[in-house]
């Protein structure tokens, strides 16, 4: 990558992250998203662990996005951004930027996402609302060994990220599971 670009990159990820603060955005620290990685690198969460993920969530906001224009390929529910079915939001700018860079089909005129701020328990009462899992700090190609944030049914898991084909592959087999299950039950 050119240097000049590099700068303009730079550039833009500080304006963006100045009008996230300007904007009333209560976005977690620097410190409290390196708490927040370093309690979920752990190979076990205790109580505790997870009591000062809680905290820090329920004083702060989630980053949100959502492309500027409407496009066919993305969907969003009341500003967050729908992946394989789930609301998707992130705790820092940076995870957020790299994560439209590489997941996001480009235009002509590059990427067009708006990004704001919703408080933690607002994104929490959106999944519960629409029935859908909250995912935070999806991972991207270069923190493929970092784990991430799953709520769902009133409960923070930590993910371990997995290659999307054997994420589709592991779905179908739950499903064909699940069917299996059902049709014992109706047989009975």
């Amino acid at each position: 990558m050119a240097p000049n670009r590099r700068r303009i990159e730079r550039e833009m990820f500080a304006r963006m992250k100045n009008e996230i603060v300007d904007q009333d955005g209560n976005i977690p620290t620097d410190e409290e998203v390196a708490t927040i990685k370093a309690l979920l690198a752990l190979p076990h969460r205790t109580e505790e662990d997870w009591c000062v993920i809680k905290d820090i969530f329920d004083r702060r906001d989630l980053i949100c996005m959502e492309p500027a224009e409407e496009t066919s390929d993305t969907e969003v529910i009341e500003h967050f951004m729908i992946k394989d079915g789930r609301l998707c939001a992130f705790t820092n700018l940076q995870d957020a930027v790299d994560y439209i860079k590489e997941n996001v089909p480009k235009d002509r005129n590059g990427l067009s996402f708006q990004i704001g701020t919703r408080p933690f328990l607002e994104a929490v009462e959106i999944a519960d609302d629409q029935s859908m899992e909250l995912l935070i700090d999806l991972p991207t190609k270069e923190r493929t060994t970092e784990k991430y944030m799953s709520y769902k049914d009133g409960q923070l898991t930590a993910v371990m990220p997995i290659k999307s084909a054997m994420n589709t592959a592991l779905r179908r087999l739950m499903k064909l599971s699940k069917d299996a299950r059902r049709e014992v039950n109706d047989e009975r």
